[in-house]
């Protein structure tokens, strides 16, 4: 049978082709808001407060508006390409008439132009014959009426009554207003062509006329669209912060939605016809050297013309692809890159190459010496008098989730334990993780952890640089400051999405703990650490782990030197940084001395750097803000941009920093590698006779708990005989995972190897068995990731893979650390036979970590999760403020310590 194109399921999907780009952006809008978590937080946050409520429904209402008048503007200028091919029309007169020629061509080429107007005639049959049909006239209207009405259904689901009936309101208003438009055109067009003989009723309809080429006209709808972008763009902070998350993405993508309809339709297609157009003349014009050649060569002529023909575009344009082409070649040509993170310049007193330890064993010297250190008396003719717990905090990713989660997990602690922050030696971390271990840095440098009622008053700071919107601000820099750079450069549009985060999040610990912005989050890293070392202050040491993209090892940030052989696998981002810029900057006729680049030069290489160890101004080592560092560890795809090192290097050369959960999802390899260098700080016959250190990990976990099947109870053992499970052996001589081994010239040396002697004399290493723990069952595997969409699974497969490979090879590292934390250290330095007989602090020694886990509190049944993302509702920190109480308090050996409040729980909230 043949196709008919005349039929009303051809009419749909015509009508539905020339609009994809706004119809299929609504769609997945629609869909996001209602089923995504972050989206639904967003919702939850806006459904009771009024003034998020009235901004929603303001820019729903302009983003549906934008959908309108994008379909609505398509489809009139492919109806009004159709009616003027259809038209018969007289060649254009290029030789004698060039003028009036080059007005029909853009007529008929750019029809947005519209230099010379149709007659009647040709608008009539315009609208006699639209594109698409009846579907056609009617499908602008019928897309943001079925948006307005899943989200309305979705709110309606979730709760959020306030937004759904938000939702009905401005969507019944914004179906009368297209609905009366058409109504009051109609009549205004009636009055105008009868005023003549009724004059009276064209004197009722004129003043109308005014609002009716308004609506029509583009200049209004252009302004829409500036205004709200330069307002973005000029200053992003407060146009997020004055909106809400909702509403700056509604207006977002409304403006896009538009902005790349025009950009394309006006710009990108026609100037690519002109190009055609232009190349089909010059092929005319060699017709009369043609002409008078055989058959063949006027064939050649002809095919030649008909291939270049060929590329001509008719609408409907294809947006999305126009974009996406045209950004890869400015990309191609031109330095579209503005995702340099941000270091800072040295000064004439810089310090940049300094460090407050020459290594980590200096670091863990000075921690031995802070006179705030915790110990715990030992009785019973024990070889030592007191012991001191050494802790090491390994915080999970998770964007805000994690850091609001470290947070009230380490203040709980410190409710329970007053003054236990003295004695974190390190904490490492992923993501938001690490960013929760930066901002518990910075609020312990505005009140005594040894103060209870201190310790509450920063509780309730911290809560209030979480309660931020810190998602507005990256989502608006990637609608507007990051989407147009791809196509203008200009320096005002250079400020990309990772930098407003940060300095979102500056902003936010100012005015939480009324400190300046360079307090902590704005000042260098190092410069923190030094300034502290002046004062002969000891705060935890924050390794800020991150993963070199392109070389698949990690790198960090750290107040102490290190090298390879101390962390293998792990790169100085300071040193890599320099380093890379110094080889890019090699050229054949420069004074510099270029070697061949390596992700870790060798000491050789390093000291004929000329710029590095003069400490001059030169000097090559740049400090980089502690946010800065922080951000490195959570640059998650999508949400924050990958960060380039050397902005400046070829396209194929630049090395990136991305989320450091890629390779490790808790800072399990950081800190495994700092126990392997600490080990002789930690046995038993090189410890002081007086005092005994002993590690102890902190683990903070913020993915919720997915149960499957029984759990089995708390210090289960293994049934003997019982081998770990093929796959997770741990390799000898604690190998690092396949894909992760050392580049060639980088083994370790035989002499840093784990010394036989590490182990008590006696301690049988074969005959004990490890214990089961939270991370090496292999059920926890088996956990579904929770991380699975329901529509467009295969465009957002890669990212769903990713956040499901995090936790599982976040596990495998973590049963690694533990590993070895219990055959190196507990199985060897248990102080008692009997656990009955332990104090307190005895038992955590013996267990050598605690983990605290989010579980969904009692009572809470129906809420969802707080979400992965940068920005968390009430109800959200509500359940995490909950769940850190139930998960601290729930710590057996943290009960019998208990110093603190009862009503702790109860009293925030």
């Amino acid at each position: 049978m043949p196709f008919d194109a005349n039929t009303s399921r051809a009419k749909i999907f015509e009508a539905l082709g020339a609009v994809s780009f706004p119809v299929y952006l609504a769609i997945i809008l629609a869909v996001a808001v209602g089923f995504n978590d972050q989206f639904t937080d967003l919702v939850s946050a806006s459904n009771s407060n009024v003034k998020r409520l009235i901004l929603y429904g303001v820019s729903v209402g302009y983003f549906n508006l934008m959908i309108w008048w994008s379909c609505r503007t398509t489809l009139d200028f492919c109806s009004y390409y159709q009616t003027s091919q259809s038209v018969k029309m007289a060649p254009p007169d290029w030789k004698n008439k060039p003028k009036e020629a080059a007005v029909a061509f853009i007529d008929r080429h750019i029809p947005f132009l519209r230099i010379k107007k149709p007659d009647t005639s040709d608008t009539k049959k315009i609208r006699a014959n639209y594109f698409g049909g009846v579907i056609g006239e009617w499908l602008p209207r019928v897309v943001p009426a079925l948006f307005f009405l899943i989200i309305a259904i979705r709110a309606w689901f979730n709760h959020a009554n306030g937004v759904a009936w938000t939702t009905v309101v401005v969507g019944v208003v914004m179906m009368l207003f297209l609905w009366k438009r058409t109504k009051l055109q109609d009549n205004v067009t009636k009055a105008k062509e009868e005023k003549e003989q009724n004059p009276e009723a064209w004197k009722r309809w004129e003043p109308m006329e005014k609002w009716t080429l308004l609506l029509r006209w583009r200049v209004f709808f252009a302004l829409l669209l500036v205004i709200p972008s330069l307002f973005a763009i000029f200053t992003p902070l407060a146009f997020s912060r004055s909106l809400g998350g909702l509403a700056v993405v509604f207006f977002g993508l409304g403006g896009l939605v538009l902005g790349a309809t025009w950009f394309v339709n006006i710009l990108v297609i026609p100037a690519w016809n002109l190009l055609v157009c232009l190349l089909v003349k010059i092929t005319d014009l060699l017709h009369d050297y043609f002409k008078q050649e055989d058959k063949n060569k006027t064939s050649a002529k002809r095919w030649l013309r008909k291939s270049i023909v060929f590329f001509h575009v008719t609408p409907p344009y294809p947006v999305a692809f126009s974009l996406i082409a045209v950004a890869s070649i400015l990309a191609w040509v031109g330095d579209t890159d503005n995702h340099a993170y941000r270091t800072l310049e040295p000064t004439s007193n810089s310090q940049s190459n300094s460090r407050q330890f020459d290594n980590v064993e200096q670091a863990f010297e000075a921690f031995t010496r802070n006179p705030h250190l915790q110990t715990y008396p030992v009785d019973g003719g024990k070889p030592v008098k007191e012991m001191v717990p050494v802790y090491f905090v390994l915080s999970q990713g998770g964007g805000l989730r994690a850091s609001y989660w470290t947070n009230a997990v380490l203040h709980r602690i410190e409710e329970i334990i007053p003054g236990f922050s003295n004695n974190i030696f390190m904490m490492s971390g992923a993501s938001g993780g690490t960013l929760g271990n930066v901002s518990y840095l910075g609020s312990l440098t505005t009140l005594k952890p040894e103060n209870a009622e201190d310790n509450n008053v920063r509780y309730d700071k911290f809560k209030y640089m979480h309660q931020q919107d810190h998602l507005s601000a990256a989502v608006t820099s990637l609608l507007y400051n990051d989407m147009l750079y791809r196509f203008l450069q200009f320096s005002v549009l250079e400020e990309d999405r990772a930098y407003n985060l940060e300095r979102s999040l500056s902003k936010a610990f100012a005015s939480a703990y009324a400190k300046p912005v360079d307090t902590v989050f704005e000042k260098g890293y190092q410069q923190f650490y030094l300034e502290k070392a002046a004062h002969n202050e000891w705060y935890p040491i924050v390794l800020t782990p991150t993963t070199i993209q392109e070389l698949g090892l990690l790198a960090m940030v750290a107040p102490f030197h290190f090298s390879s052989e101390e962390y293998p696998l792990v790169l100085d981002l300071q040193k890599l940084q320099a380093y890379h810029s110094h080889y890019e900057k090699c050229k054949p006729d420069s004074e510099l001395e270029c070697a061949d680049f390596q992700a870790e030069p060798d000491d050789k290489t390093w000291q004929e750097l000329p710029c590095l160890f003069d400490g001059a101004v030169g000097n090559c080592l740049r400090d980089i803000p502690m946010v800065t560092a922080a951000i490195n560890s959570a640059r998650f795809p999508y949400v924050t941009p990958k960060g380039t090192l050397y902005k400046e290097a070829q396209w194929n050369r630049k090395l990136h920093t991305a989320d450091a959960g890629y390779l490790d999802n808790y800072g399990a390899i950081t800190i495994q590698h700092t126990l392997e260098i600490l080990a002789d700080k930690f046995k038993p016959h090189t410890m002081d006779q007086n005092r005994r250190y002993f590690p102890v990990l902190l683990i903070l976990t913020n993915t919720p708990q997915k149960p499957s099947g029984p759990q089995k109870p708390s210090g289960q053992q293994k049934p003997s005989g019982q081998q770990k499970p093929s796959g997770q052996q741990k390799p000898s001589g604690q190998q690092k995972p396949s894909g992760q081994q050392k580049p060639s010239g980088q083994q370790k040396p035989s002499g840093q190897q784990k010394p036989s002697g590490q182990q008590k004399e006696g301690c049988d290493k074969e005959a004990k068995q490890s214990t089961v723990n939270d991370f090496d069952t292999p059920s926890t595997y088996l956990v579904p990731a929770g991380h699975n969409s329901i529509a467009l699974n295969e465009i957002l497969g890669p990212a769903q893979a990713f956040i499901s490979l995090r936790p599982g090879l976040a596990d495998k590292r973590m049963a690694d650390l533990l590993d070895y934390l219990k055959t190196t250290f507990l199985d060897c330095n248990a102080q008692t036979k009997n656990p009955d007989d332990s104090s307190a602090i005895e038992r955590i020694i013996e267990k050598g970590y605690l983990r605290f886990q989010y579980k969904q509190p009692k009572g809470a049944k129906g809420q969802k999760d707080p979400p992965l993302g940068w920005f968390l509702s009430p109800d959200a920190q509500r359940l995490l403020d909950n769940a850190a109480c139930e998960a601290v308090t729930g710590q057996a050996e943290l009960k019998l310590l208990y110093q603190g409040n009862d009503e702790f729980c109860q009293a925030r909230h």
